[in-house]
């Protein structure tokens, strides 16, 4: 499969420098003006806390390697923990190492098989997501969230298009390393997952041994 790669152009603001006070526990705050600001997300709200020592060090030697400020990495973390961390252990999601899936998979020949385990798990899953739908009238677009959150999560690098007139169509290319078995379960599921809960069946796949790529219109719900 050929795929054309786009280069996207972010803009980075320099660091803003923030005066922390410290405190005989060895701790420090880190405190915030109080001014309203709007982000891309929306309006944003200023606080003040307080983090041990050695871990405030920890975030700026990690927000100085990443060339952003110490605000956005805090944003980031927060915005991590809000989309992925709170969900993911209601979805049954865990940890494992890589070598044990590519182990795992190993043993399984049969393609239709791993397609069989994909809709199972893809099955499990949708009760719980079903409930959070109708429970918080969950639209396609805060799925889609959810879904490149757990991209994320897993270290895929990954492109996201969106184009279309009302910005509603949605290209994904997820880059692994696991093996075309693993691609094919990956495009099973989120297929499953698709047509389950939002009716959606026209997502187009496509898979190589390292790609998953797919297509789909949210204009379509």
């Amino acid at each position: 499969m050929h795929l054309k790669t786009k280069t996207y152009a972010v803009d980075q603001k320099k660091p803003t420098k923030h005066k922390t006070a410290a405190g005989a526990s060895g701790y420090k705050s880190i405190n915030y003006s109080h001014s309203k600001t709007k982000t891309s997300s929306g309006p944003s709200e200023s606080i003040s806390f307080r983090l041990p020592r050695n871990i405030l060090h920890k975030l700026r030697q990690e927000a100085k390697q990443k060339e952003i400020s110490l605000d956005t990495l805090m944003t980031q973390i927060a915005k991590q923990h809000t989309e992925w961390y709170v969900n993911a252990s209601q979805f049954g999601f865990i940890s494992v190492r890589k070598s044990l899936i590519m182990k795992l998979l190993d043993e399984i020949r049969d393609d239709e098989k791993i397609k069989e385990i994909a809709r199972e798990v893809a099955r499990a899953s949708r009760d719980t997501l079903l409930l959070l739908k109708e429970q918080y009238n969950i639209p396609m677009k805060s799925t889609l969230d959810f879904i490149e959150s757990w991209i994320k999560e897993a270290g895929y690098p990954y492109i996201h298009d969106i184009s279309g007139v009302d910005q509603n169509i949605h290209h994904f290319v997820i880059h692994q390393d696991i093996g075309l078995k693993w691609s094919l379960y990956l495009s099973e599921i989120l297929r499953n997952l698709f047509e389950e809960l939002f009716n959606v069946t026209k997502v187009h796949f496509e898979i190589t041994d390292n790609i998953v790529a797919f297509t789909l219109d949210t204009g379509r719900e």
